[in-house]
């Protein structure tokens, strides 16, 4: 799980499962993370509200509330087992563990929660893995206590592996390929677990710390490698993977000093002690004191924040990350909405902006060209009454013309006895002929002069005068341009 996200502003983790409440702060210093505060505080006998007021007052005091938060649970309170399951997919194998976990644990599968590491594959469809499986009433009580005192729990994480996981970032260059070993020492308690490339293959927890030690050291040294024995043994015997070629011993290993000559005669592996101030990267705020106090290991809360950007283990419980979810999922639509509703009150600005410049244009080119109508209209009625005159001009003269091209098309056999012009434009001309043909070749002489078109026949009778034959006819024409230039 990438943290360089959720932990951009800083993080604080905390682990308060025994009698002790132990609390660190990590800030960002450019693409580091740095331990910024540290808070161990003895609380044997204290009831929930006082725990929840020690929580409240360092917060408070760091003003560290907007930071995420991190519940670190040591490995004496999970349970942990090896075990190889028939599958390499992940559904499958999530199936089988599930149902399989009222053998691996004295509790039914609704009391506990389960997460695993997958280790490796082996004769081909098998699978490897270390199960963490803790208790939901003392992770419940846990987020409960953080609930009072107004803290959201991002992850629920096991503080072994985040410290195997700092240690081999610390020693990548001699244990890239081969399994490794870290005893955790801290008051009470030792953790002893193995690790391959960052993941963690085996855990196991001893319940000799260093407070025992310092207390009673001739009654419990032997005990305590003994016990270191049998997990080696233990590891071996499950056979994971081969025997780590390191032993790094860390936390609260003050009195380990002499410690380390017989191990090294016990296992017969390099012996290295790593004590937490060289492991812990710090800003220059948190003294060397208040990361290594005496008999007692800060480290399970300060690898959490600083170690790598990976780990497997995520102990917080299904409904806990259901609600996580759909706070997250509610997070987005309410990003969604507001990003919406931006871009559609820019697009309705831009559009109305668009419509005002639009408006104010046509306003100034009203006021530009208000002048300019009155003036075009004073010139277009002048100019009707110029065509108006010119038209009159046009049609002075113009009946002489007509009557001269009359005149001149007029044969001596037609003799014309009424002309009339209508309104229209119409021109009517009645007469007399010797013959129809002489009126039919007038009307032809007529049509092909440019002063008349549209010659037409209203009527044609004839009739004897004094014995000769006489044609009376009537044409209809209009004058070519008389209506223009009316």
């Amino acid at each position: 799980m990438n943290k360089g996200n959720i932990f951009s502003r800083g993080a604080v983790c905390f682990d308060f499962i025994s009698d002790a409440v132990k609390i660190a702060v990590s800030k960002p210093s450019g693409v580091k993370k740095l331990i910024a505060d540290v808070l161990y505080k003895d609380v044997r006998g204290a009831a929930g509200p006082e725990i929840v007021r020690v929580l409240v007052d360092f917060l408070d005091r760091r003003r560290s509330r907007d930071v995420t938060a991190v519940l670190a649970i040591p490995s004496h309170l999970v349970i942990t087992k090896n075990i190889e399951v028939p599958s390499q997919d992940e559904k499958e194998i999530r199936d089988i563990i599930n149902l399989q976990a009222g053998r691996l644990t004295p509790y039914s599968r609704e009391e506990v929660i389960i997460d695993y590491v997958r280790i490796g594959s082996f004769r081909q469809s098998y699978t490897k893995l270390l199960i963490v499986i803790a208790t939901k009433e003392v992770i419940h009580k846990q987020l409960a206590l953080f609930s009072e005192a107004g803290i959201k729990v991002s992850r629920v994480v096991l503080s072994m592996e985040a410290i195997g996981g700092l240690v081999s970032q610390y020693f990548r260059l001699e244990v890239q390929d081969s399994p490794f070993c870290v005893i955790h020492a801290d008051s009470t308690t030792t953790d002893f677990g193995i690790f391959l490339k960052n993941k963690q293959i085996f855990l196991r927890s001893i319940s000799i710390g260093a407070h025992h030690l310092a207390a009673d050291r001739d009654k419990y040294l032997g005990r305590f490698i003994d016990e270191l024995k049998k997990s080696f043994d233990a590891y071996n015997a499950e056979d994971i993977e081969t025997s780590p070629t390191l032993v790094v011993v860390t936390g609260a290993i003050d009195g380990f000093t002499d410690l380390e000559v017989m191990m090294l005669d016990a296992f017969r592996i390099p012996i290295r002690l790593l004590p937490v101030s060289d492991l812990i990267p710090r800003n220059g705020y948190v003294a060397k004191e208040s990361v290594e106090p005496p008999e007692i290991s800060m480290l399970g809360v300060m690898a959490p924040l600083v170690g790598p950007d990976t780990s497997f283990i995520n102990l917080v419980p299904e409904e806990v990350k259901l609600r996580m979810a759909l706070e997250e999922r509610g997070r987005e639509l309410i990003k969604t909405g507001v990003s919406t509703m931006t871009l559609l009150l820019f697009v309705f600005a831009s559009f109305l902006s668009n419509i005002y410049l639009k408006a104010e244009y046509l306003r100034k080119l009203t006021l530009k060209y208000k002048t300019l109508n009155a003036e075009a209209a004073e010139i277009e009625s002048d100019f009707s009454k110029v065509r108006i005159i010119r038209g009159h001009l046009s049609l002075r003269g113009r009946a002489l013309t007509v009557l001269a091209e009359l005149y001149d098309l007029t044969p001596l056999e037609i003799s014309l006895g009424n002309m009339r012009l209508k309104d229209d434009g119409t021109f009517s001309i009645r007469g007399q002929s010797s013959s129809m043909s002489v009126v039919f070749s007038y009307i032809t002489e007529l049509e092909k002069s440019p002063y008349f078109k549209s010659v037409k026949t209203r009527y044609t009778s004839k009739r004897k005068e004094r014995g000769v034959d006489i044609v009376d006819f009537e044409l209809a024409c209009e004058l070519e341009g008389f209506l223009e230039g009316k």
